[in-house]
């Protein structure tokens, strides 16, 4: 949320979010980012509907590798070629996609935002996120980014698309974002991390085989009434869960018993 709160602070901007994503975020949109000045249009998350929402003002479009709490799986190519033709970055959330599971700058994709709390870290130990800029939006030549492509009066008149070029946005991040305002990662934290990575791919390759395996006992299940996972055969996401995050579909899933919340207790 630190990329999209600060890079577009200093101008009224539009962003385009999906109906169905991580709760965080959604407070973010809807409660903190408006008093900034920063209005959020939900949308369903379909090409279609993506377009038909772009106007002058907006300014990125966010979407999640796998968004919460339906599971459900965007098609990140189109999506992004929507968002290009718009003039806008796309900008994925692939916290669940983890980096092992989904790539989604292979697939259009301009910035990646991630938590590594989770399968990053993997132990629990350390609080951080990331920001991933693939380099390959043209930030110099859009009238919607002038804090990219003017002059920097914080930078004695620096203009970041003339000096860094593709890299201007990860360069105003850096030069601003973790300058002015400190969202950046302790010593331990990033030693934890570092950590965390070097098990990454061995950890989410066990991750998915167990929750695919659980969601089919769970299907199997006397008590259980519905699963969701994508990675199920019979999940409305699983052809774009296969296409995407071939490696499995995530570690995440959710499941109701039969009697609602009644039974459960």
């Amino acid at each position: 949320m630190g990329l999209i709160r600060w890079a577009n602070i200093w101008v009224p901007v539009g962003i385009l979010s999906p109906k169905h994503y991580y709760h965080g975020a959604y407070n973010q949109f809807s409660f903190l980012l408006p008093e900034f000045g920063v209005e959020t249009r939900v949308v369903e998350e379909t090409p279609e509907a993506v377009q038909a929402a772009i106007d002058d003002r907006t300014k990125a479009v966010y979407i999640e590798t796998v968004g919460h709490p339906n599971f459900n799986v965007p098609d990140i190519e189109a999506i992004a070629e929507v968002a290009h033709k718009g003039g806008v970055p796309l900008v994925v959330d692939n916290t669940v996609g983890c980096a092992y599971f989904c790539q989604p700058i292979k697939h259009g994709a301009d910035i990646v935002v991630g938590s590594m709390s989770k399968w990053i870290g993997g132990h629990g130990s350390a609080t951080g996120g990331i920001i991933v800029d693939s380099g390959n939006f043209p930030w110099k030549d859009s009238p919607r980014f002038t804090q990219f492509n003017k002059p920097c009066q914080g930078y004695h008149g620096l203009n970041f698309s003339e000096r860094f070029g593709r890299q201007a946005f990860i360069m105003r991040i850096r030069g601003q974002l973790l300058r002015d305002v400190g969202s950046c990662l302790s010593p331990f934290n990033s030693q934890q991390f570092i950590i965390g990575i070097e098990t990454l791919s061995l950890r989410c390759e066990r991750h998915a085989q167990n929750t695919i395996a659980l969601a089919k006992w769970l299907e199997n299940h006397e008590v259980v009434e519905w699963v969701s996972y994508p990675g199920l055969e019979n999940h409305p996401h699983y052809k774009l869960a296969q296409k995407y995050m071939p490696r499995g579909a995530g570690a995440v899933l959710m499941f109701g018993i039969k009697g609602g919340a009644d039974a459960g207790e």
